[in-house]
């Protein structure tokens, strides 16, 4: 969709920037320390697994190390 069919595109950026600092200017429930936006954890969760990696929880690790013993090749991590 073409936002400038509507509206300005500049007028449109500054309408999305006021929208969000409304949001994240708004009260907070007790215990909320952030307000998200909408794909914002997901972008986070992202960028810190292409930095540190996809956690692997205990229990598959120790499926896999067995899986690889029994076929006879070098575990994965």
């Amino acid at each position: 969709m073409r936002v400038d069919a509507f509206c300005p595109i500049e007028v449109f950026k500054g309408t999305v920037d006021a929208a969000v600092r409304m949001i994240r200017d708004s009260q907070r429930l007790p215990g909320v320390e952030r307000v998200w936006l909408p794909g914002e954890q997901s972008h986070t969760r992202r960028m810190e697994r292409l930095l540190q990696g996809v956690p692997v929880p205990a229990t598959l690790q120790r499926n896999l190390d067995e899986l690889a013993r029994e076929l006879g090749i070098e575990p994965i991590l």
